[in-house]
């Protein structure tokens, strides 16, 4: 995984919703990718939202991140803000 994933975007993200992989078949998810995506995402003024560690038992691994939740959401435009 590239620690410099916003910076190859072509288009500005409005949300990053980040989690690792559940089930049978989950593959481990490094901390560090988790900690530069959040730091990216809050240079870019992005709202980080981080689901879940993952893993085959992901209810034992939770959804914190150095002692917190990440649940940040994008603001709602309206219908009328989206089409101006």
């Amino acid at each position: 995984m590239s620690t410099k994933f916003l910076g190859r975007c072509k288009r500005k993200r409005n949300w990053a919703i980040v989690g690792g992989e559940s089930g049978s078949g989950a593959r481990p998810m490094k901390k560090e990718w988790v900690v530069s995506l959040k730091n990216q995402c809050w240079k870019a003024g992005v709202p980080f939202f981080f689901k879940q560690w993952g893993g085959v038992q992901k209810s034992q691994h939770g959804r914190q991140l150095d002692g917190g939740t990440y649940d940040q959401m994008p603001a709602i435009a309206t219908l009328a803000e989206h089409y101006a």
